[in-house]
């Protein structure tokens, strides 16, 4: 499987990974849609988005998407409209105009999918917001904004703990606890096993 990652310079723009195999692509959070990740999608078969949450950032350029392609997204359900309301989606406060999402999404609850071509494990981790998700596909894990790591190469969590930095906690449905039991919780995942931490920022 190969990452591609693409970014802007938007001071509020999440990274966006492109996610190729066997001639079908995937998309984790749509940040970033720009003409070359467009032209790069349009070689493959889409199969859809996944969300890691439904902050502005993350969501943003779903629209653009919506020119181009017919797509599914995929993002866990916490009841709380993000697409929908620019406090709980933070573009009230950090956006010159609110975010708003037209789209509707699949629901994802924790467990193991198969979404195209590609095995997806789900790991609920809230904490940052309370629709956070993990998204572990084989040895890599897309870790939103729950966990910073700029180094895109096997480590373990001992590893991570010594450098990384973690999401806020103080933006609507964020919850310090939570984020410090969603952390352990990767840290179980990866108990005497190493993996690729692709990080949302």
């Amino acid at each position: 499987m190969e990452i591609k990652c693409f970014n802007s310079l938007y001071y509020f723009s999440c990274n966006t990974y492109l996610l190729i195999k066997n001639n079908h692509c995937l998309l984790i959070d749509c940040g970033t849609v720009n003409d070359e990740l467009i032209n790069e999608i349009k070689k493959y078969q889409f199969d859809g988005v996944i969300l890691t949450h439904k902050h502005f950032d993350h969501i943003q350029d779903l629209e653009k998407l919506n020119k181009y392609f017919s797509y599914s997204i995929y993002s866990f359900d916490s009841g709380d409209n993000f697409f929908s309301s620019p406090i709980l989606n933070c573009s009230k406060f950090m956006c010159s105009k609110p975010v708003l999402i037209k789209n509707r999404f699949i629901p994802l609850k924790e467990g193991k999918y198969k979404i195209g071509e590609f095995d997806v494990n789900i790991i609920y981790t809230p904490g940052h917001t309370n629709d956070s998700i993990c998204i572990v596909i084989g040895d890599n894990i897309f870790t939103g904004d729950l966990i910073f790591v700029n180094d895109n190469e096997l480590i373990s969590f001992d590893e991570i703990t010594k450098y990384a930095s973690y999401g806020r906690t103080d933006l609507p449905t964020s919850n310090s606890v939570e984020e410090k039991k969603s952390i352990q919780k990767i840290g179980l995942l990866m108990y005497n096993n190493k993996y690729r931490i692709y990080s949302g920022h």
